[in-house]
């Protein structure tokens, strides 16, 4: 859920950069080697060029910065569970099944809150 909170804020931050600054990279090649020409269409007074070019780099940069943060986040969540060190209460001297099954259900419990 977070990561597509990421993707729709930057999307519409870049989208909205575009609209301003049509000359961003990407989204402006993209758009003229697909139509080739530019159209004098506008959708209450923005050019529909520079809205398909801002949905073009909003979707593009979004999804790059989404991956970086997914990235980021799968590497630092991977290092948070290398350092939890936990112990089965079997191998610790003794244990019943019950207490076994308990120790498990409650480090799923803690592995989903995280």
């Amino acid at each position: 859920m977070k990561g597509a909170i990421v993707f729709l804020v930057l999307f519409l931050l870049f989208f909205a950069i575009t609209l301003e600054y049509q000359s961003l990279p990407l989204g402006k090649q993209i758009y003229e080697s697909i139509v080739g020409a530019k159209s004098n269409y506008s959708m209450n007074g923005i050019p529909v060029a520079a809205i398909t070019i801002g949905t073009i780099n909003g979707a593009i940069y979004g999804l790059i910065v989404y991956a970086i943060y997914w990235l980021l986040k799968s590497y630092i969540l991977k290092k948070k569970r290398n350092s939890l060190k936990v112990e089965n209460p079997k191998s610790s001297g003794g244990g019943s099944d019950i207490e076994t099954a308990r120790f498990y259900r409650n480090r799923q419990i803690m592995f989903f809150c995280d």
